[in-house]
């Protein structure tokens, strides 16, 4: 094997220097780490938002049959019995789970809180899961609103 003398050396460095193949390629890997993570964290974003819309549908109708139970029983523990019942036959997911039910006989009103939490598969080197929360609250039927017979969830 010969030794390349220093002008040699010199010489085979500016060839490579200014040779450009294989640019693009190294270009595409280095921004599809990015590309990835982006449309991932889309992904599991969107699929955190859908979990999300499910457990409000499920707070809801909870708070909803919580209110009716009051309304036909006038009995706080069925009611309460009513939503949790309501609400584990309807939760999104199988962690989802019923934070707060509190009944304020003041204000007349039923309010639930629910939690869930999503798995991110495509984040899951940033992010395990995403945990969303939601609140319901329903008026008490014949109670705070001046007898008239009305059921809200908001």
């Amino acid at each position: 094997m010969l030794a390349l003398s220093g002008l040699q050396r010199r010489s085979k460095l500016a060839t490579l220097s200014r040779d450009d193949r294989g640019s693009v390629a190294i270009m595409f890997a280095l921004s599809i780490f990015v590309v990835f993570t982006l449309v991932g964290g889309a992904v599991d974003f969107g699929r955190a938002m859908v979990a999300r819309e499910r457990l409000q549908s499920a707070v809801d109708s909870s708070v909803l049959a919580a209110a009716r139970g009051w309304q036909l029983e006038n009995d706080l523990t069925l009611a309460e019995e009513k939503a949790l019942a309501h609400f584990d036959s309807n939760k999104p997911l199988e962690d989802s789970r019923v934070v707060s039910f509190t009944p304020d006989m003041q204000a007349a009103t039923f309010t639930m809180v629910g939690e869930t939490t999503v798995k991110t598969p495509f984040l899951s080197l940033v992010k395990q899961s995403i945990t969303v929360s939601t609140r319901g609250q329903a008026l008490i039927a014949g109670g705070g609103n001046a007898g008239t017979n009305l059921e809200v969830s908001l």
